[in-house]
């Protein structure tokens, strides 16, 4: 099989996977915890920057059209929850750690881990600065930045530094597919 179709056959079924893995979600108050970024990690390590990020425009395409594949559900009224600034932060941060996670090839694992779990850092950050925005319109009242902080990163955190752990192990263990 011609090695450039075989790619954009995995992009698209990291595409697949992101969307399954926001139907095994925890609603929280606000963000709901998903296994999304977990597989988001992985599309970007075994994915080129380049298709890593279109597998996430697609997910996002995808969910804005319609389909019911966001933790939320789908349609373009999800650019108004609290969640769609971690959404919009997908195809950024794929590119981020794709990037660095091939263009440093002989890194040590913790150095690795730390790649994705910035990566990760980036859905977060964009995600809280969205929360923050968007929480008047949603809540209609203001939400104290520490709140927001609280609410829209620092709970997640742990999970996240879990994920991407688990990812980078998982790509070590897989490596040998690449």
């Amino acid at each position: 099989m011609n090695p450039g179709v075989k790619q954009l056959m995995l992009a698209g079924f990291f595409t697949a996977l992101t969307a399954v893995s926001a139907l095994f979600h925890i609603p929280l108050p606000l963000v709901p915890l998903s296994l999304q970024t977990l597989v988001l990690v992985c599309s970007a390590n075994v994915l080129s920057p380049g298709l890593s990020v279109l597998s996430q425009f697609v997910y996002l395409f995808l969910g804005l059209v319609g389909l019911p594949i966001f933790a939320g559900g789908g349609g373009l009224t999800v650019v108004f929850s609290p969640s769609f600034g971690y959404l919009l932060a997908f195809p950024l941060a794929a590119g981020v750690i794709s990037t660095l996670q091939h263009r440093f090839t002989s890194l040590t694992f913790h150095f690795r881990w730390g790649i994705n779990f910035f990566g990760l850092f980036i859905i977060l950050s964009i995600g809280t600065l969205w929360l923050w925005a968007v929480a008047p319109l949603w809540l209609e009242k203001t939400l104290s930045p520490r709140l927001v902080l609280f609410t829209g990163m620092i709970i997640f955190l742990p999970g996240e530094l879990l994920k991407s752990f688990f990812a980078t192990l998982l790509m070590q263990k897989l490596s040998v597919i690449k």
